[in-house]
């Protein structure tokens, strides 16, 4: 009842943007009189008539046909609420399909709204800030369009569930079917995850704002396809999700906050395409079981062997025998291709915050305008920082580990008794946009004849000795061969919802 309330509400404000449509249409007659004029044509006053058509007109528009999208969307919910997955018409098919004509037709409207619109609002202002402003939008979007041209084959894939919802408490299976083909044994990157939108109003209901985070993420890789088809790639997955996971967000459910559910494809450490993106249905089931498992002699066969000598060779490993006849493991956090970029990118934010200072009287203006450059800077500076003088070592005694891990000037110091009930435990430690990083934990225990009593309690925290490992089947391929080279225990990983 609710929700055909709110329809009939959109029905109404669709109506509204309709008298805006029609506002804009009356004033064409008066554009054609200026441009008929006797002698030259005075451009500024003909953007302003311009601008009096296609202002009103062009966001009318756009708000009309969206409208129009949410309406038939809640119909579709109204006769299946109590099957929610039926609402979509390619999921009840258990066959999704991307396309680029949502992304083409929104490139073309934003191009025209830029031609009809802010181009000729700086031809009429004749005002060079504004001019330069709308240069850089100009410049921000054609940017945008390239990044759209890189990306548009995986646009065009699909997905083929095998069971459809995938199940809470159960699995989700099928197949992603991209429309291009790769060099054989190129590895794949398959995230699904559960991103929670929050939203909050103040307390006077004048400012609101929402932020979304990811709370469960699970990343596979695969490099065996299926099938034989020289024209396109077909990539299997499976995956178990844990009972206590929320399910999909639907209009019939009155909430502020929403779930959704993505399957993230791309090819591995690609980072000019932003691979395929698909919006999946999961939901809680007959099916749903607590103690579920999953079987992974089914996926086995396509995932990608980790070669852990390859994934230290990454993290700089050195592994030395010390003056003292001791064998000492060392680690860092390097990234050739990361770092280069970022050198590339530092000057370009300090560029942009001079320029800021440089060319705007005004101090508060130009702190906003440099505000984002900054952080970026520190980010980046960060990076950097991490990448130069990051470092974990271990040093193995008879009888304990002494550890030394962090930042140089930071690093923490300590030792543990090199036994069993000293244990390395895999965690993820950052939910990027597609994957996870995950890190290694070293739960230190007290050396014989020491103990970690009053001021030494920090020393029985847990300290991370290596990160930024991709995926968990490489974070546990490591933390085994790193557990076998300690004499310790490798700890049993538990994924949990945030």
């Amino acid at each position: 009842m609710a929700l055909r309330i709110v329809r009939i509400l959109l029905r109404f404000i669709q109506a509204a943007f309709l008298v805006g449509i029609f506002s804009g249409l009356a004033n064409i007659p008066e554009l054609v009189e200026t441009l008929r004029a006797e002698g030259p044509i005075n451009w500024p006053t003909v953007c302003w008539k311009i601008i009096a058509v296609t202002g009103p007109i062009c966001p009318c528009v756009v708000m009309v046909l969206v409208i129009q999208a949410i309406i038939k969307y809640s119909k579709r919910e109204i006769a299946n609420s109590y099957k929610p997955w039926l609402a979509d018409p390619q999921w009840a098919a258990k066959h999704i399909r991307l396309s680029n004509r949502s992304t083409v037709v929104t490139l073309l409207t934003i191009a025209f709204c830029y031609v009809s619109i802010a181009i000729p609002l700086a031809i009429a202002t004749e005002k060079r800030p504004i001019q330069i402003f709308v240069a850089v939008v100009g410049v921000f979007f054609l940017l945008f369009c390239r990044v759209f041209w890189a990306n548009r084959k995986w646009n065009r894939s699909e997905l083929l569930m095998a069971n459809c919802p995938g199940v809470i408490g159960g699995p989700f299976s099928g197949a992603a079917i991209l429309h291009q083909t790769f060099p054989e044994g190129t590895s794949f990157e398959c995230c699904l995850k559960c991103e929670h939108t929050e939203r909050s109003t103040s307390n006077q209901g004048t400012e609101s704002s929402q932020r979304t985070s990811t709370v469960w993420s699970s990343t596979i890789y695969i490099n065996k396809s299926l099938g034989n088809d020289p024209t396109k790639t077909e990539i299997p997955f499976t995956f178990a999700i844990p009972y206590d996971s929320p399910e999909t967000s639907t209009l019939a459910k009155d909430s502020p906050d929403t779930y959704v559910w993505k399957l993230n494809i791309n090819e591995k450490d690609n980072h000019r395409a932003m691979g395929a993106s698909f919006v999946v249905p999961i939901f809680r089931t007959s099916e749903s079981r607590r103690d579920f498992q999953i079987d992974d002699d089914l996926i086995a066969p396509f995932l990608e062997e980790v070669h852990v000598p390859t994934v230290l060779e990454r993290f700089r490993m050195k592994q030395v025998t010390n003056e003292n006849c001791e064998e000492e493991f060392s680690f860092r956090v390097w990234d050739t291709t990361v770092f280069g970029t970022i050198l590339g990118f530092i000057p370009v934010m300090i560029g942009g915050i001079i320029a800021a200072f440089w060319f705007i009287p005004r101090w508060p203006v130009a702190a906003f305008v440099s505000f984002l450059p900054a952080v970026f800077l520190a980010i980046f500076s960060y990076v950097i920082i991490e990448m130069l003088f990051w470092k974990s070592i271990l040093v193995i005694e008879p009888d304990r580990i002494r550890f030394e891990s962090g930042i140089a000037g930071f690093r923490r110091r300590g030792a543990t008794a090199r036994d069993a009930d000293t244990i390395i435990e895999c965690k993820v430690d950052y939910r990027k946009q597609n994957g996870e990083w995950w890190c290694l934990l070293l739960l230190p225990t007290p050396p014989a004849g020491e103990d970690f009593e009053g001021d030494s309690i920090k020393a029985a925290m847990p300290v991370k000795i290596l990160k930024q490992l991709n995926g968990r089947a490489e974070a546990e391929a490591v933390q085994a061969w790193l557990a076998q080279q300690l004499g310790v225990t490798a700890n049993k990983t538990e994924l949990t919802v945030n």
